[in-house]
């Protein structure tokens, strides 16, 4: 069984990496804990890397409805590795859709990845912002890094935002987190979109999961794709490579709108990602159109 641990070096909450047989059945998926609990977003303002705690930021109308359960992306003009490793290296990271995967790392983060969703906005794993007592908020934000390239330069958080079930227990099924920037590199990145579908709909939707894996160069951005197995209320599984560092990835389609955020890897169902749920998805619309 897989766990997690916080990296002694960085402090940060990282999935862990395991191995299962490729394209086999997962096994059903646990059920979620308190699946009727709601998204519960707290932000806080990061100044010069340090998260002013003492000050969190208001989170009124953040779950509300914004009227639609589908963004689309806009662009211009890889947790465990199960059985036969199928990842694939991109080295293009100028195509779309990787040019909006964001490589996250450095003061207290060990490594995750992001996907910008607007101009300033990007999306990733509670576990990446939070190391189980504090913020890791002193990480800086790479969009397209290709091995030591950064065509876009880095950014710094502005503002952090995740789920307070995360932050009191450390709950994996609100396990997210929205990162406001410094910059607005996503002008020129463009950025993924992301949706709420039904269960129906998930099981078997084919998606890839693309990112900075931490068994590879650091830099370097692989992608895998396969067919989502199982899903529960806040979670969704699928057989997908990956390896630690890309906690935060996208589980995205073909149409580049991702459907879940990798988190974690486990020998028996598979890896699992943090499922957008209308609560989610309304928390992520508004704060990309927040300034």
């Amino acid at each position: 069984m897989q766990k997690r641990s916080i990296s002694a070096a960085g402090g940060a909450l990282l999935a862990l990496t395991a191995l299962v047989l490729s394209g086999t059945a997962a096994t059903a998926a646990p059920k979620a804990v308190d699946p009727n609990t709601v998204t519960t977003p707290v932000g806080v303002q990061i100044v010069n890397g340090t998260a002013d705690t003492a000050n969190p930021l208001s989170s009124a109308g953040l779950t509300s409805s914004v009227g639609s359960t589908s963004t689309p992306a806009s662009f211009p003009g890889a947790e465990s590795v199960i059985g036969t490793d199928t990842r694939k290296q991109v080295t293009d990271t100028l195509k779309t859709p990787y040019r909006a995967l964001v490589e996250l790392s450095g003061g207290s983060l060990s490594g995750c990845t992001g996907w910008m969703i607007s101009a300033d906005t990007l999306v990733t794993a509670g576990h990446c912002v939070w190391n189980g007592t504090k913020y890791t908020a002193d990480f800086t934000a790479s969009p397209a890094r290709n091995d030591t390239k950064k065509p876009f330069g880095s950014c710094l958080a502005k503002q952090i935002w995740t789920d307070k079930k995360w932050l009191d227990s450390e709950d994996e099924n609100f396990d997210w987190a929205v990162v406001k920037l410094n910059c607005t590199v996503g002008t020129q990145t463009g950025w993924f979109g992301y949706k709420v579908e039904s269960d129906a709909n998930l099981k078997g939707l084919g998606v890839t999961v693309s990112g900075y894996p931490g068994d590879k160069p650091w830099g370097q951005m692989w992608s895998d794709s396969n067919k989502i197995s199982s899903v529960n209320t806040t979670k969704v599984w699928y057989p997908v490579d990956t390896i630690g560092g890309q906690s935060g990835s996208p589980v995205y389609t073909s149409a580049a709108q991702a459907v879940a955020i990798h988190a974690y890897g486990n020998v028996g169902s598979g890896n699992s990602g943090t499922r957008i749920k209308p609560e989610l998805y309304n928390t992520l619309t508004h704060l990309k159109d927040a300034k």
